[in-house]
């Protein structure tokens, strides 16, 4: 997988640099063939190589059976609890015996498909700036038919508690908060150091929560605007949606309470006023009728 191409820098022979690429799935076996398509067609520099790691959290389709059939890529298993978070902490968890530095670990989703030039573009990125998380940006497809570019990197307003998306246009000018775990390159010293809380966030904010702490202890977050892919599957969290209170108590949705306790308490530096703010944010949204995290 990822055999050498042409696109992006080379490496001196004598240190091979591998990426480990981590995937989390559940079902959905078509958008996880498209995925893995899409990592077997990387063009990458000479020397380096991908390792495939997918964690399958208890899928009940044909999703354990067509990977059995892939000897090149290696599957944890979960019983479906894990979640998303939990499952990128499994796979950290046996990754991080045998990263060594000048490696790097992937993060990717399996509902989108990387362009041939995806990990070589991440790859430049880092090794040229120093970065130690190097987003990407998706191009979603809206209901209109238009792509549309989105970028992994967020600001956070802790004022407002909003999250916000950085365009494309304003990469490089604008200060970058947090990057999503959705085609996010790590150093080896970044996938040491970055942490995870599934219990209290197994979905929604994990990657937002974890990568925020690592910026805000001088691990430098970069994007590369050439590192393209395409989403099948708008996120659930960029989709506006009238909130229910059977939202509030399920894991799988960006309402998920002990979710966004968590995280504006990890990320906030006045964590007293979250005691108003919280509920008032809430307020202004049920006002509104709709919800949209991101």
């Amino acid at each position: 997988m990822g055999n050498p191409g042409s696109g992006g820098t080379g490496h001196p022979a004598s240190k091979p640099v591998i990426i480990y690429a981590v995937v989390a799935v559940h079902n959905r076996w078509t958008f996880t063939e498209q995925f893995l398509r899409s990592l077997d067609a990387q063009r990458l520099p000479p020397g380096t190589t991908t390792r495939v790691i997918v964690v399958d959290d208890g899928s009940t389709d044909e999703t354990g059976r067509n990977l059995r059939e892939r000897p090149d890529v290696s599957v944890l298993p979960g019983d479906g609890t894990l979640w998303w978070s939990g499952s990128i902490d499994l796979a950290l968890s046996r990754i991080r015996d045998i990263l060594q530095r000048g490696d790097f670990v992937y993060l990717g989703n399996n509902d989108t498909v990387l362009d041939q030039g995806h990990l070589a573009a991440l790859l430049r990125v880092a090794q040229e700036s120093g970065c130690d998380l190097v987003g990407s940006v998706s191009y979603e497809i809206w209901p209109t038919g238009e792509h549309h570019p989105v970028t992994g990197a967020f600001r956070i307003n802790e004022q407002e508690l909003d999250v916000v998306n950085i365009p494309p246009e304003e990469i490089g000018q604008a200060r970058v908060d947090a990057l999503a775990g959705r085609g996010l390159l790590l150093s080896a010293r970044a996938a040491h150091a970055i942490a995870f809380q599934p219990k209290a966030m197994p979905q929604h904010f994990a990657d937002l929560a974890a990568t925020s702490r690592l910026v805000k202890t001088g691990y430098r977050p970069c994007v590369s605007l050439d590192a393209i892919s395409t989403q099948l599957e708008r996120a659930g969290s960029s989709v506006e949606f009238k909130p229910s209170l059977a939202q509030l108590l399920n894991p799988k949705s960006p309402l998920y309470i002990p979710a966004l306790v968590t995280f504006w308490a990890t990320t906030s530096n006045r964590k007293l006023l979250l005691l108003w703010r919280i509920p008032a944010r809430a307020a202004r949204q049920v006002s509104r009728g709709s919800y949209r995290v991101r």
